[in-house]
């Protein structure tokens, strides 16, 4: 059978008699029909596994962001804000330290 250029080879459709136009093809109409609805559940599958995938992700990441604030909070230094101020004038004077060899 050759292969047709156009939608129809008018040698090998069927005609309706009474129209003299090619007749549909109803196995034809079945399997766009069955491939068109596949595909919507397919689609539609695929986007509740993906907004599930989401959702799992953003608690994840927001549980990690209260983890952080949990640790920074435990790692800054307690008592008043005096000390805090004075630990950082001290962490300052060393880092301005001048190395050795070098005049002061």
């Amino acid at each position: 059978m050759p292969r047709a250029e156009g939608r129809t080879t008018p040698e090998f459709a069927q005609v309706d008699p009474k129209t003299k136009l090619p007749v549909d093809n109803g196995a034809r109409n079945v399997w766009v029909t069955e491939t068109v609805l596949a595909t919507a559940l397919n689609v539609s599958y695929m986007a509740s596994a993906q907004s599930l995938f989401s959702l799992v992700v953003g608690i994840a990441l927001l549980l990690a962001g209260v983890g952080f604030i949990v640790l920074a909070l435990g790692a800054l230094p307690r008592g008043s804000t005096a000390a805090a101020g004075e630990w950082y004038f001290l962490a300052s004077k060393e880092a301005s330290c001048v190395g050795p060899g070098e005049p002061k």
